[in-house]
């Protein structure tokens, strides 16, 4: 289970940005980004809301058309910017199939596919980059056992009624519930 967190051909804003003067056109739902100049790491950059310690998951489909390589790129929006994935996911003039995942470590990352070298001319063709939050299933206990120590917390004297309905319906929980 996954909640989209970004989708490219969704961001009715075209929130987007150019990085370091690339030039970028949607035209029939595919992503084309141009580049002929003398930065190195030009390309198309998003800055997308995340949760420090979430793991998240990037699908991206992409082919270059012009030029030798580029690589999808993830890092923390603080300073000194921190790279969430190595830096070996590259894009080339094959379709790229990529799902990667990161673990937030700020409130803010940026994502994108930056291209590897200048001076050149580079066309990239984004047909997919989606951003997915990814719900492990230890999140899924956390939470249970966060409701029910609240519900404990609330109970004079820790009710020991309720904590055998705990433990007679789920003596797992109750047992994690009790030791930690």
């Amino acid at each position: 289970m996954a909640e989209i967190v970004y989708d490219i051909f969704q961001d009715n804003k075209k929130s987007w940005k150019n990085h370091k003067d690339a030039e970028i056109t949607l035209k029939n739902n595919i992503i084309l980004i141009d580049y002929n100049g003398p930065n190195k790491s030009a390309g198309i950059i998003k800055v997308i809301k995340t949760q420090p310690g979430k793991t998240y998951q990037i699908d991206i489909n992409a082919v270059l058309s012009s030029g030798d390589m580029a690589f999808i790129h993830c890092e923390t929006r603080s300073k000194p910017a921190e790279k969430l994935i190595p830096r070996i996911y590259f894009i080339t003039n094959v379709l790229n199939d990529y799902t990667i995942e990161f673990i937030a470590k700020t409130s803010e990352t940026l994502i994108g596919i930056l291209f590897y070298n200048n001076n050149q001319k580079y066309e990239l063709k984004i047909t997919k980059m989606i951003v997915s939050s990814v719900v492990i299933e230890d999140d899924i206990y956390l939470t249970t056992i966060k409701q029910y120590k609240k519900i404990l917390s609330k109970l004079p004297n820790k009710d020991e009624s309720l904590k055998k309905i705990i433990n007679n319906n789920n003596n797992l929980v109750y047992n994690i519930i009790t030791k930690s």
